[in-house]
């Protein structure tokens, strides 16, 4: 994958961790508002009883719930901040190195030409690799070789 490329993967992961994090805030005060809403029911209900149940407890119950599920929002929030920033870094690093490896000619890494010889996705092969055809294959050709480079490899005598 290209730099460039990442660099706009971990641009569009931190933007994801944003909205997740703004999500998760709205989320927790919601949560918060249901808790304050339960405590005030179970104040207004503390003398009351019912044949089945306390409703207080019930009340007090259904607060410490979603105080617990606000917390859970709330440290969820900080954690997508905390790898949107990480993410943000991430892809000015990538969009820098970038910059840094065209040297200043421009963000299309693709005009970059290979060098002669060199191979990033596989290294020298062994000498004594060789393909072999499937049966029924044509042979694979071998190519005609420099006359130079033909003398230096000759095995047999011919004189």
């Amino acid at each position: 994958m290209k730099a460039h490329n990442l660099a706009k993967l971990f641009t569009r992961q931190a933007e994801h961790h944003v909205n997740k994090a703004k999500h998760h805030e709205t989320k927790e005060h919601e949560h918060r508002g249901l808790a304050q809403h339960f405590t005030k029911l179970a104040d207004v209900a503390k003398g009351a009883k019912s044949e089945m149940h306390d409703p207080a407890t019930f009340y007090r119950a259904m607060s410490a719930h979603h105080e617990a599920l606000a917390d859970s929002h709330a440290e969820d929030a900080e954690e997508h901040v905390d790898m949107g920033e990480s993410c943000a870094e991430v892809a000015k690093m990538f969009s820098a190195g970038a910059k840094a490896m065209m040297g200043g000619v421009g963000n299309d890494l693709d005009a970059l030409m290979p060098l002669e010889g060199l191979s990033r996705v596989t290294p020298d092969f062994p000498q004594n690799l060789r393909a072999v055809p499937r049966f029924g294959a044509r042979p694979i050709p071998t190519g005609n070789a420099d006359a130079t480079i033909a003398k230096i490899f000759e095995t047999g005598t011919d004189e």
